[in-house]
């Protein structure tokens, strides 16, 4: 994903709308070097880098991309919509690498799957 920069990068979050995706937020940011790299993660998307962390990934089937950072963190977005001004980015769940990555992966692709 690529962004126009003379664009504003406009965020907002749906992770509260499912319950599975919350709780699995909520046992991601439990440890606290994850809560601070996500938090690094999502100020850095706001900043329009895609490219933050170790880099984005994909979740195949769905329109959902991801930033990982160094120590576990995943931040789950997706494109919702871009005008003349700005870039409208979703993000859709949390996870810590090794504690719950799978289950948000599979339940991202439950609800987002394309094809």
């Amino acid at each position: 994903m690529q962004n126009n920069k003379n664009k504003k990068i406009v965020l907002s979050s749906s992770v509260k709308k499912d319950n599975t995706l919350l709780r699995l937020a909520r046992e991601a940011t439990k440890n606290q070097t994850v809560q601070r790299e996500l938090n690094h993660l999502i100020l850095e998307l706001s900043k329009g880098n895609f490219e933050a962390g170790l880099g984005p990934g994909h979740i195949k089937k769905t329109d959902v991309y991801y930033s990982r950072g160094d120590h576990g963190a995943r931040l789950f977005y997706r494109k919702i919509g871009e005008d003349e001004n700005n870039i409208y980015i979703d993000i859709v769940g949390y996870s810590a690498k090794g504690r719950n990555e799978d289950k948000v992966i599979n339940k991202l692709i439950e609800i987002y799957e394309k094809y």
